[in-house]
C-alpha cells in the first residue's frame, strides 16, 4: 500500500517497498463487500461478476483513496474513500450514488500499524457501503 508524509511533502506518494497483498485494494474490498452482503441476509442472492444469473441491481464501487497519511513522524491515519453507485440491471440507470470516506488513526507509526488501521478502515468502509445499499433492497 501507499502512504504520504504530509508533514514533509503532501504531494509525494510513497510505497512500502516490501508490502505484499493478496490483491489490489479494489479486489480486496470487493471480496469483503461481497461476503458482507451475502451474510447480511438482506438480499435474496448476491452475485459476483463471474456468476451466471439474473440480477435486479448492479453495485459499482470506485476507490479514490487507499492510503496511510502520516501527519507527523509519530502520528497518522489510514484513509479509504470511494463512491458507490447502484444501477438498475435492466437499463443501467442510476438508482443512487453515495461517496464514502473512512479513516482510522494509527496505533503505531509503522507499516504494521498502517496495515492494522487499513484493515479497520476497510471493515468500516464495507459496513458503511453495505448499510447504504441495504436501503434499496
Amino acid at each position: 500500500y501507499q502512504y504520504h508524509l504530509l508533514y514533509q511533502n503532501p504531494q509525494m506518494l510513497l510505497s512500502y517497498r516490501d508490502a505484499r497483498w493478496v490483491g489490489t485494494p479494489a479486489e480486496m474490498l470487493d471480496m469483503r463487500l461481497l461476503q458482507h452482503l451475502q451474510q447480511s441476509q438482506h438480499w435474496k442472492a448476491v452475485l459476483s461478476g463471474q456468476s451466471s444469473g439474473a440480477a435486479q441491481y448492479v453495485l459499482r464501487l470506485y476507490l479514490s483513496n487507499f492510503v496511510v497519511n502520516f501527519t507527523a513522524p509519530r502520528a497518522g491515519q489510514a484513509l479509504i474513500a470511494g463512491t458507490a453507485t447502484l444501477l438498475n440491471d435492466r437499463n443501467f440507470q442510476v438508482i443512487a450514488q453515495h461517496a464514502f470516506q473512512e479513516s482510522v488513526p494509527l496505533k503505531t507509526p509503522s507499516a504494521a500499524g498502517g496495515a492494522a488501521a487499513m484493515t479497520q478502515a476497510g471493515s468500516d468502509f464495507v459496513g458503511a457501503v453495505s448499510a447504504w445499499v441495504n436501503q434499496y433492497q
